[in-house]
């Protein structure tokens, strides 16, 4: 039902006044504009710091050994990943957060969770993994018939011991942490004011786009879902780590022991896994349904805010000029990892 100050959006011939409504979604493509602006930042720093810190260390290497090595040692090259990684995440969606005044506690809610939520939605979690793996082989399937290929990242271990480490601590650790302070924490949040169903679907999709390739994306966004989801009603990025470090170190240790495996017993053990993972989802969703009344839904708005469609705000936050650059960024990563047989 409309009311006297929510005109529909939805009637095409309907040319909005100057009100709350329309200033709500200024807002909301303000903000889609800020935050495209951090994720160009976010990539800039990706793309230099990799070739500064490269530049340090094979001038130090002059320095101390009197010798020019154009080739950096792989252990080298991980440290420089893992600090890359942290710095270009944390710089942006810092600087984020401090430019629309968000405090820290808004940004990073780290009470602890009840048992309840952390291990339904961990085992919810698990079971969006395989809907998620379900998806991606779909996107292969479709994407197959015009001749186009996925290509998926590698994520094996470099042989070098402490590289490997490095690479572990990366996937399972660094990523669980500083993803979900930044994609359920600042990002997320800080959307929450425009309605919690909308700050979950942007942020998934965010988390999607960066990932970068169509192998993980439609996994990401699925996970993202989830994450978002079990955070705002747990309200603690602790079980969105918690969901995050679970998924992670089971991909990488599968990764690491299947390469070791016959094909065929690979296939066996992945379909022992996804049977297991689907019948903790549907524990953990049991769970919740006996023990937690209407659980399973998130307010569309908040209150005291303008009613305005659920469309139109994705509308004037994805056309914003700044968010159709990223978009088409990414978009070309993707097609980048593709390839045609």
């Amino acid at each position: 039902m409309q009311t006297n100050n929510t005109p529909n959006f939805n009637n095409q011939y309907y040319q909005p006044p100057v009100n709350l409504p329309l200033q709500f979604l200024k807002k909301i493509r303000f903000t889609g504009t800020l935050l495209g602006m951090c994720v160009l930042i976010y990539l800039a720093v990706s793309y230099f710091v990799p070739t500064a810190a490269s530049a340090v260390v094979m001038g130090f290497n002059v320095i101390v050994n009197d010798t020019v090595s154009m080739q950096l040692s792989t252990t080298a090259q991980y440290w420089i990943q893992l600090i890359t990684y942290i710095l270009s995440y944390l710089i942006p969606f810092t600087l984020y957060a401090i430019i629309i005044s968000m405090p820290a506690k808004v940004a990073m809610p780290m009470r602890a969770p009840r048992p309840l939520l952390a291990v339904s939605g961990l085992f919810i979690g698990l079971g969006a993994s395989v809907a998620g793996s379900w998806a991606t082989q779909g996107v292969y399937a479709v994407m197959s018939l015009f001749g186009v290929y996925p290509v998926s990242p590698d994520f094996s271990s470099p042989s070098e011991p402490v590289a490997a480490v490095l690479n572990i601590i990366m996937l399972t650790v660094a990523a669980p942490i500083i993803e979900e302070l930044v994609f359920r924490g600042a990002i997320m949040q800080s959307l929450r004011r425009f309605g919690d169903v909308f700050a979950v679907v942007v942020s998934a999709l965010i988390f999607a786009l960066f990932h970068g390739n169509l192998v993980q994306a439609p996994n990401a966004f699925i996970m993202g879902l989830v994450l978002g989801f079990f955070v705002i009603k747990s309200g603690s990025l602790w079980v969105g780590i918690l969901i995050h470090f679970a998924n992670n170190l089971i991909s990488t240790v599968y990764t690491e022991l299947s390469t070791s495996l016959h094909v065929a017993l690979q296939g066996l053990v992945y379909s022992g896994m996804q049977v297991i993972f689907c019948v903790l989802g549907v524990i953990g969703i049991a769970m919740l349904v006996f023990k937690t009344d209407k659980f399973f839904s998130l307010n569309y708005n908040q209150k005291n805010t303008p009613k305005v469609s659920e469309s139109n705000k994705y509308i004037y936050f994805f056309t914003s000029p700044v968010m159709i650059v990223v978009v088409a960024i990414f978009a070309i990563y993707m097609l980048i990892n593709t390839s045609l047989f």
